[in-house]
C-alpha cells in the first residue's frame, strides 16, 4: 500500500506549528513541508523533513512542485498568512477544504467588517485606511479613544489603542510606512481604525465539518496593560450567564454563515458591552495561544488530531471525553533586557505543564504583541476556580528579573576584539560537563528486557498468570519510583545482579527469582549492547542528515557564487560555492547508506540465546524480538552472544565521516585566514586571545578537527581487544572492546553540529573569491578545451595554454588577458555541463536529486522510529490488559 502524503505550505514558526507536524508524523502520514524560507521552522530537523523551498505565495510554483507526487491525501497550513493559498491548492486537488473566498474575507478585517455590517451583526464602528489623506479626513468623525490596527495582521501585532489624535497619527503612519509584515512578506497598504468596545474579551471555538457547526467551548481572556492587547491568559470554558453564552454562539453562527465560512477550524473573538456581544475577528484556523490544548484537557478532544483527520477526509470523534477546567498564564517579563536571573521554578506545584523558551543571558523584547511572551503555565480542575488558583498561585511564584542591555553586560560577553560570548549551540558541547555512564538508562533497558521476556514466558505457558502480574507490577514499582532502591547500592556483579537480587528481595525468590529462566546474562548484554546502539545510531542518523540538510539550503541560498575550487592547495578550475557544497553532502551521503547497511545487524535480537547455547525451555524468540522493537531474532546462539561485529563496523563508518569533517572543517580554517579571506565567522563562533588584541580565532573549527579523529582511535582499540579473542563470549569482546564505544558516536555527532553551525552561519566575501580565481587562471582549462573543439589536439592545447601563461608571466604582462585572446574573438567558452561538471546547469540536476534523496532518507528514519515507538506500545497495551484482567 503507497504511503499517503500530507502538505504543509508554511507553518506557524511555534506551538501549533509543531504539534501539526508531530501529529502528522504519528499518523504515519509522508510530510511535504513547502517553504519559502525553511530557517523559520527550527523542529523540521528535529523531525527530520526535508523541505521543498519555492515561492509559497505562488499557486503555479506550488503547483508545479506538487505534480509529480503521487497519493497527497491532505493540503494544510497553520499559518494564516498562507491558509488561504493552501485553500486554493486543496480545492485544485479536490481535497478537503474551506472556501478560498470565504478566507479571503475573514483575513481581510476590512472586507469582514462590510459584510457583518450588511447583515446587521454587531461590530465596532470601522474605517479603512490607505493613506495619510484618508486618516486626516476621518479625525473629526471619530470618538477616542480609538484602536488602530493592521487590515490583515495576526497575533495582536500592531494593535494599539489611541487616545488622542496625535496617538493616532503616530501609531497610523508607522503602519502605513510597513512594506512587510513580521514573517518578511509584502503586505497590502491598509489599516484599520476602529471603535474601541469595552468589556469582557472572549472567543468562540468552532469546527466545521461536512455536516454542520460545531462549537467546542467559549473561552474567556485575559489581555495586558493598554495600550497594547497582549493576551496573558485564557480560561476554558468561560463561566457565563446561560442567556450571555446563548447570544454569543448565535452571533458567531451568523457571523459564519455570513462569511460562507463551510470548512475547518474557525476561532472568533468578540467583547460583550451591555450584555451585546460585538464580534471584533473571525479567525479562518485553528486558535493560538494554546487553546487547543486547554480544550484538550477539559473536554479530552485532540483538536490537532482531528482537523489532520478533516483535511485529509478521514473519520473522526467529536464526542467529548470528559468535563473539566483548564487555565493558561503566560510568562511576560515587565521590561525588554537580557535575563540574568529566573526564580521560582523549583516551587511549583499541582500544575499540568509549563514551558519556559528563554533562559539566562537570552535577550526578552517588548513588542506589545505574542512575542513579548516567553512561556506559559497550565493548570486544569474540575472547576474554574480551581484551575484558575492553581494557575494563578504558581504565577505569582515565578521572578523574572531582567537587566538592562547595558555597557557592563557588553563587556562581559566582549573582549573587544569578540563582541559576543560564544554561540549558545557551541556552549552545549565545547563547555558542557562530561556525564558519567546513565545508570538510570541502563535500568529502564533492563526493564524492558524484563517486561518483554516475561511477557514471552507467559504466552508460551512457561509460567503463570499469577507470577507474570507479580513482576510486572513489580517492574511499574520501580518505574513510578525512578529506581530510587537503585541508586545507593553498588553492583559489584555487575548492574542486571543488582536489579535481580532487589527483584528477589521484593517478591521472594519463588517469584523473584522466575524472571532469568531461559536467558543468561549473555544474551542480555547482547541485547543491551543493541538497545544502546539502537539510540546512538538514530542520534547519529539524525545529526547526519541535519548537517546535509543544511549544506543543500546553503548550496540553494547561494547557488550563483562563484568560487574557484583548488586541487594541491592551487586554485585549479572555475566552480561555485554551491558546488563545492553539494560535493560534501555527496561524500556525507555516502557514509550515511554504509550507516544504513549497518541496520539489519541492529534490528536482530540476541535475546534468547543464553550463555550462547540456547535452552531446553520452549521460548519464541520471535516474540521478545517483537516486543523490543527488532525485526527479526537470531539464526545461531554463539554467533549472537559472540559477536560484535556490529560495534566494528559501526566504528569504522564513523571513523570514515571523522575523516570527512575533517577535511572539510581544514577547507574552512584556511578559507577564514586572512591570506584566503573567502568567509567572515560571526563572533559567537570565534574566540579571542588572552595576549594578542587583535585575533580572531575559528577555534571551532580546531574543535571539529580533534574531536572527529577519536573514533579512530576507538576503532584500533576496539580491533585490537577483539582480534585475538576466541569466538565465543568474552569479557574482552562484550565489555571491554566497547567501554568508548558510546564516545565515538558522541564525538562525532558534536563535530556535526559545529559544523552546521559554521556552515549555516558562515558568510562568503564574494570579491575575494572571484579576485583568487581570477589571479589562480581557473579558466585555462576552460580555454584548453575549446581550443580542442577547435581543432587542436589536447596536449597541444594543453601546453599551449600553459606556455602562454608562462610567458606572460615573464614579460610581466597579464596572463589572464594572454590566454583569452588564443580564442578567436567573441567565441564563448563552453560550461562543464557533464561528468557532474560544475556548471550553473549541472549544480542545479546535482542539488535536485541531492534533494529528493535527503528527503527519502529523512522518511527512511522516522518509519524505523514509528515502528520502535509502536514496538514499545504494544508491549505496553499486553502488560496493561494482563494487569487489568488481574484486576477484574
Amino acid at each position: 500500500m503507497e504511503i499517503e502524503k500530507i502538505v504543509f505550505i508554511e507553518s506557524n514558526t511555534t506551538g501549533t506549528g509543531e504539534l501539526f507536524i508531530q501529529k502528522a508524523l504519528e499518523k504515519n502520514y509522508q510530510v511535504l513541508f513547502l517553504a519559502a524560507d525553511p530557517y523559520k521552522y527550527s523542529f523540521l530537523n528535529k523531525y527530520l523533513i526535508s523541505p521543498i523551498i519555492l515561492d509559497t505565495s505562488n499557486k503555479d510554483s506550488i503547483l508545479k512542485a506538487l505534480e509529480n507526487e503521487k497519493n497527497i491525501v491532505g493540503v494544510f497550513s497553520s499559518s494564516e498568512y498562507f491558509i488561504e493559498i493552501a485553500a486554493r491548492i486543496a480545492d485544485t486537488f479536490s481535497l478537503p477544504c474551506n472556501s478560498a473566498q470565504a478566507i479571503h474575507n475573514c483575513r481581510n478585517k476590512d472586507i469582514l467588517a462590510g459584510i457583518l455590517t450588511k447583515f446587521d451583526i454587531p461590530i465596532p464602528f470601522t474605517f479603512l485606511i490607505k493613506n495619510q489623506n484618508e486618516l486626516i479626513s476621518i479625525q473629526e468623525k471619530i470618538n477616542f479613544p480609538v484602536i488602530v490596527k493592521p487590515a490583515a495582521g495576526s497575533g495582536s501585532i500592531g494593535v494599539k489603542l489611541c487616545k488622542n489624535v496625535n496617538e493616532l497619527l503616530k501609531h497610523s503612519n508607522q503602519l502605513l510606512n510597513l512594506r512587510e509584515n513580521e514573517r518578511g512578506n509584502a503586505i497590502e497598504t491598509k489599516i484599520l481604525v476602529q471603535q474601541y468596545i469595552e468589556g469582557q474579551e472572549y472567543s468562540v471555538e468552532v469546527l466545521k465539518t461536512d455536516k454542520n457547526f460545531e462549537i467546542l467551548g467559549i473561552t474567556q481572556k485575559y489581555l495586558g496593560e493598554k495600550p497594547f492587547f497582549v493576551e496573558t491568559g485564557h480560561d476554558f470554558p468561560a463561566e457565563l450567564k446561560e442567556d450571555i453564552a446563548l447570544k454569543i454562539k448565535e452571533i458567531v453562527l451568523r457571523s459564519l454563515n455570513a462569511v460562507n465560512f463551510n470548512f475547518g477550524a474557525a476561532h472568533i473573538e468578540l467583547r460583550v458591552h451591555n450584555n451585546t456581544p460585538y464580534i471584533i475577528e473571525i479567525n479562518p484556523r485553528l486558535a493560538g495561544g494554546m487553546i487547543p490544548e486547554l480544550i484538550k484537557k477539559s473536554n479530552g478532544i485532540d483538536l490537532i488530531d482531528i482537523l489532520l483527520d478533516l483535511y485529509c477526509g478521514k473519520k473522526f470523534d467529536l464526542s467529548f471525553k470528559s468535563k473539566r477546567y483548564s487555565s493558561i498564564r503566560f510568562l511576560i517579563p515587565d521590561k525588554a533586557g537580557v535575563i540574568a536571573k529566573i526564580d521560582g521554578f523549583s516551587t511549583l506545584e499541582n500544575l499540568d505543564n509549563y514551558y519556559l523558551a528563554k533562559k539566562i543571558g537570552d535577550i526578552c523584547s517588548q513588542f506589545g504583541d505574542f512575542r513579548d511572551r516567553i512561556g506559559y503555565l497550565i493548570s486544569s480542575g474540575d472547576t474554574i476556580y480551581e484551575s484558575r488558583l492553581k494557575v494563578n498561585n504558581n504565577l505569582e511564584k515565578i521572578k523574572i528579573h531582567i537587566e538592562d542591555m547595558d555597557e557592563k553586560i557588553a563587556l562581559n560577553q566582549s573582549t573587544g576584539r569578540i563582541g559576543k560570548t560564544i554561540h549558545s549551540d557551541a556552549q552545549a558541547i565545547v563547555l558542557k560537563k562530561k556525564n558519567k555512564y546513565n545508570f538510570l538508562k541502563e535500568l529502564e533497558n533492563i526493564a524492558n528486557i524484563d517486561e518483554a521476556h516475561i511477557l514471552m514466558l507467559f504466552e508460551k505457558k512457561i509460567i503463570s498468570k499469577k507470577i507474570t502480574d507479580k513482576i510486572l507490577r513489580q517492574i511499574k514499582l520501580f518505574r513510578q519510583s525512578k529506581f530510587s532502591e537503585f541508586m545507593n547500592k553498588d553492583a559489584l556483579r555487575g548492574s542486571y545482579l543488582l536489579y535481580e537480587n532487589i527483584m528477589i528481595e521484593k517478591l521472594g525468590m519463588k517469584i523473584g527469582g522466575v524472571i532469568h529462566t531461559g536467558r543468561s546474562r549473555n544474551d542480555m548484554n547482547a541485547t543491551l549492547f543493541k538497545l544502546n546502539a539502537r539510540e546512538y545510531f538514530e542520534n547519529l542518523y539524525s545529526a547526519c542528515w541535519r548537517l546535509r540538510n543544511c549544506i543543500l539550503l546553503q548550496s540553494h541560498s547561494y547557488n550563483f557564487l562563484k568560487m574557484p575550487i583548488y586541487s594541491q592547495f592551487q586554485p585549479a578550475f572555475e566552480g561555485s560555492y554551491a558546488f563545492y557544497l553539494l560535493a560534501i553532502e555527496e561524500s556525507l551521503t555516502k557514509e550515511q547508506n554504509k550507516l544504513k547497511a549497518c541496520f539489519d545487524n541492529l534490528m536482530e535480537c540476541p535475546l534468547g540465546a543464553g550463555a550462547g547455547c540456547g535452552t531446553s525451555f520452549p521460548i519464541d524468540t520471535s516474540i521478545t524480538a517483537k516486543y523490543l522493537g527488532f525485526k527479526t531474532s537470531f539464526v545461531n546462539s554463539l554467533d549472537a552472544v559472540a559477536n560484535r561485529d556490529l560495534a566494528l563496523n559501526l566504528l569504522s563508518v564513523l571513523s570514515i565521516m571523522g575523516t570527512i569533517l575533517s577535511r572539510i572543517a581544514q577547507d574552512f580554517q584556511l578559507w577564514t585566514t586572512q591570506e584566503f579571506c573567502f568567509f567572515d565567522l560571526p563572533d559567537e563562533l570565534c574566540g579571542g586571545s588572552s595576549m594578542m588584541p587583535q585575533k580572531k580565532n575559528p577555534f571551532l573549527l580546531e574543535k571539529i578537527k580533534g574531536k572527529s579523529i577519536i573514533p579512530s582511535g576507538i576503532l584500533m582499540s576496539s580491533l585490537a581487544i577483539t582480534h585475538k579473542t576466541p569466538f565465543s563470549n568474552s569479557v574482552e569482546v562484550g565489555t571491554e572492546s566497547l567501554v568508548d564505544f558510546e564516545r565515538g558516536f558522541i564525538e562525532i555527532i558534536e563535530s556535526m553540529q559545529l559544523l552546521e553551525l559554521i556552515i549555516k552561519n558562515a558568510k562568503p566575501n564574494d570579491e575575494n573569491m572571484m579576485r583568487s580565481s581570477q589571479n589562480g587562471l581557473t579558466i585555462s582549462l576552460a580555454i584548453a578545451e575549446k581550443l580542442v573543439k577547435l581543432g587542436l589536439p589536447f596536449r597541444e592545447s594543453h601546453f599551449k595554454v600553459g606556455e602562454t601563461i608562462q610567458k606572460a608571466l615573464d614579460s610581466k604582462q597579464n596572463p589572464l588577458e594572454a590566454i583569452s585572446k588564443l580564442l578567436p574573438e567573441n567565441c564563448r567558452i563552453d560550461d562543464f555541463d557533464f561528468g557532474g561538471g560544475s556548471s550553473q546547469f549541472s549544480v542545479n540536476k546535482q542539488r535536485l536529486n541531492a534533494v529528493q534523496r535527503h528527503r527519502e532518507d529523512g522518511f527512511w528514519l522516522q518509519e524505523k522510529i514509528n515502528f520502535w515507538q509502536q514496538s514499545l506500545e504494544i508491549k505496553n497495551k499486553q502488560i496493561d490488559n494482563i494487569l487489568k484482567e488481574d484486576l477484574e
